[in-house]
């Protein structure tokens, strides 16, 4: 039988958006197993996420004991690491690290104080396309560490699908908590690796 050919995708043709309903009910029907490739929902499209690697665990473990250490002050508010927020009904991405009120369900953005992601192989993809979503979802602030850079990048103020400030901190510097107005301020250091971690 000889094979049949198949005509390019045309601007008629509208792929599906997966909303987060449909997202959870595929999980609950097993179609996501522990041999299967990490993915989070965004903009209704399965996105397949990176491996960790050792530098990338190393400053998400470094951001867990740090923040953990300044919500002493703060009961209200805990850490979560790589666990889902639900920005909208097609998004439902597991940043790094998230400051969040202390609820156990996926929470909505305004309960979500700080979003961190930490890049190596993805700055590109979490600097214009998950700064956006977030921006446009209302998270208060994102910070994006970049560990090639040795630098985090703070964004805050959102409006529309970006934020209006944009700070840069580097090694020897110290990042302010604004979810967490009493606590000090968090040493680069203290969240980068070591540069041969």
């Amino acid at each position: 039988m000889p094979a049949v050919a198949i005509p390019p995708l045309t601007t008629e043709a509208v792929l599906h958006r997966l909303s987060t309903e449909d997202y959870h009910k595929m999980a609950e029907a097993g179609l996501f197993t522990p041999e299967s490739p990490r993915v989070e929902l965004l903009n209704g499209q399965l996105i397949t996420m990176s491996p960790v690697g050792n530098r990338h665990m190393a400053c998400v473990n470094r951001l867990n004991r740090s923040l953990g250490r300044r919500l002493d002050a703060q009961a209200d508010l805990q850490v979560s690491i790589q666990n889902p927020i639900r920005l909208n009904d097609y998004s439902e991405p597991e940043p790094d690290v998230v400051l969040m009120a202390l609820v156990d369900y996926v929470p909505a953005p305004h309960e979500v104080h700080l979003v961190v992601e930490v890049s190596d192989s993805t700055l590109r993809y979490d600097q214009q396309i998950k700064r956006r979503h977030y921006a446009a979802a209302g998270i208060v602030e994102y910070w994006l560490v970049d560990l090639e850079g040795r630098a985090v990048w703070v964004y805050t103020d959102p409006a529309g699908d970006d934020y209006r400030q944009h700070q840069t901190f580097g090694d020897g510097e110290a990042l302010p908590l604004r979810a967490l107005p009493n606590a000090p301020a968090l040493p680069v250091t203290d969240v980068l690796p070591p540069a041969e971690a």
